[in-house]
This record gives C-alpha cells, structure tokens and sequence, in this order.
C-alpha cells in the first residue's frame, strides 16, 4: 500500500489524497489500499484453521509414545586373517571406549559400530581410515579419511552414531537399560572382523528399585551397601518433552557408580507429553526433591537435573528457601 501511494506524486507532482477528479489518484490512494487490506483480511482468516489442519496431522504421526523394546540377538563375533580387533568388553557409558585396529600398513580400513536404543530403532555410524606405518588404526588419535566423523576421539564410533533409518526422525538417544550391546567391525576389503561388546550404565554393585513418589513412577538407584556415616548426596533426574522417566535411569544409574543417591522420576507421562505438555503442576517437581531428601541414606544438598523441558520445571523448586532442609540445587 506504501508503494501505491507514492505513485500519484510522481507521475503528477501535485497529486493528493483529495483529488478525488484523478483517476490515478483515486485508484492508488482508495482502491488498492482497501482491495489489499480486503484480501490481508481473507488470508488471515483462513490460515489459523490450515495452519490447525497441518498441526493436527503432525500430531497424528507423533501421538502414539515409542514403545520399549526387547533387544535384538546381536550378530555372530567373526575374526579375519590380517585384521585385529581390540574393544573393551564391558565398559560404563561415562569410560572412553577404546577401540583398536590391527591391519597392514597403507590397508584402508572401514571401521562401523552399530547397536539399537531402548525402543528398538537401529544406529550406526562408519568412517574409513588409512593404516598408518605402525599398522594401528586407533580412532583417539587417528583422524578419518572420510566417515561420521572427522576428529580424533576414543569414543568417536559412539557418538556419531546416525539413526538408519532414512522414513523417520527420532526425538533423542536413550541406550537399553541395563545394558547396551554395541557392535563394532573393521573390514580391509572383503574381510571382516566384528565383536558385539557391552555398554552399561552402572556398576553391578548398583541397586535400582522401582519407587512410587507422591502417585507417580520412578527409580531409585543406591549403591549397595549402608551409606557412609556422612550419608549420600541426592541427584533427581527429571526427563525432558519425552515423558515418563525411563530415559533417565541410565543417568541415575551412573550417578549411583559414583556414590549418589539418584531418582529418576516421571513428571508427565509418557501420553501427555506425545499430545500436549501444559499446566503441569510444579509441585511434583517440589515433591520428587523433597521426597529424595527425606531418605534415611541422603544426607546434605540434594540437586536436580532434566532435560530441556524437564529442567524448566524443576528450577523454581531449587531456588534459595531457607524452610527446604536440606536445599535444593539445580
């Protein structure tokens, strides 16, 4: 309408909006000014219910929460002439994961890890490497030719992982609990060595019990034993958009290989948070900090952690409130 206007003054220098007389002055100044707003006025009415339309359809596919799944058998170890490969067998999720390859020098190497998450969807991930002289092809110092990756990190196969599947998306990584099983292989050409190893959360000394934490779901993870005379410190762990607390156990877990006492607790189920998270009330993220706290074995601060969502909520329970023995921390 800007642009319409600025029309009459230039094609007639003393053109205004009076000039009722002009044509040009009345279609520039009236016409397309009105015909414009008219048409804003149509699109705006009928976007809200399209862009309600196309909302409802994202919902559609997304409403239905993943369902956990039972691992799949992993794959046949195989050895090969002229390759050695060396992994840890067991190793926590928090311990560099070393992986060696034994070739000749100059052999191109393709390095893969693979492994499935808590709900059964694939991820993998592949770089290609040139033996060196020694013949070592170690991805903590070796940079790839070409791959997911392209730095030198120990647990560089893990954390480039890429979901496989190409028709979807997913939301986040949340490793089977209690373990993981990862398979890694390094191929030189047409031979393959391939070892399926371990991946855990805690140490077998952790405890995990399920817990009811004023009416809805968690996990407490304790190292075995009587805690030490000073008591253990608290961690609750709060999940993020996801729901439910399944994606935090793993982290109660490792936080329990370390001496806390950790809850993983649920603050919006699993179906609420597939359609909609709204009004949550915070005092279950109040009640789940001073549920910890209270415990015989926790002693001192008690901190929390969440996910993106998660960690919006637990906030205002974790700030200073001298009547909250012991505090609070986020």
């Amino acid at each position: 309408m800007t642009a319409s206007a600025l029309v009459p003054p230039l094609v007639d220098g003393a053109a205004t909006l009076r000039d009722a007389g002009d044509a040009l002055s009345v279609v520039c100044y009236w016409v397309l000014p009105f015909a414009l707003a008219g048409l804003g006025g149509l699109v705006s009415g009928v976007f809200p219910s399209w862009f309600e339309t196309r909302t409802a359809l994202v919902d559609g596919r997304t409403a239905a929460a993943p369902a956990i799944a039972v691992p799949p058998t992993p794959p046949t170890d195989l050895t090969a002439a002229g390759i050695e490969l060396d992994v840890p067998v067991r190793s926590r999720h928090d311990e560099p994961f070393a992986v060696v390859v034994r070739a000749s020098a100059g052999a191109a190497v393709e390095l893969a890890a693979s492994g499935v998450d808590l709900f059964g969807r694939a991820w993998r991930s592949v770089a290609r490497f040139t033996a060196p002289p020694s013949g070592l092809v170690e991805p903590a110092v070796l940079v790839p030719d070409s791959g997911d990756w392209a730095t030198a990190a120990p647990d560089a196969p893990l954390w480039a992982m890429r979901f496989a599947a190409r028709d979807a998306v997913p939301e986040l990584f949340v490793p089977p609990a209690p373990a993981w099983p990862v398979t890694v292989s390094a191929a030189v050409g047409a031979a393959v060595a391939r070892r399926t190893v371990i991946r855990v959360a805690a140490e077998a000394d952790v405890r995990l019990a399920p817990v009811d934490v004023g009416g809805r779901p968690g996990v407490l993870a304790v190292p075995e034993g009587p805690p030490p005379a000073t008591g253990r410190p608290g961690v609750v762990c709060f999940g993020g958009s996801e729901g439910g607390h399944d994606s935090q156990v793993g982290h109660a877990a490792l936080l329990a290989s370390h001496g806390f006492a950790a809850l993983a607790v649920s603050w919006v189920d699993e179906t609420q948070a597939a359609e909609a998270i709204a009004e949550v009330p915070l005092e279950r993220f109040d009640t789940a900090l001073r549920w910890l706290a209270t415990r015989d074995e926790v002693s001192g601060p008690v901190a929390a952690m969440g996910g993106p969502v998660g960690r919006r909520g637990c906030s205002p329970p974790c700030a200073p409130d001298r009547s909250r023995l012991p505090p609070a921390w986020c």
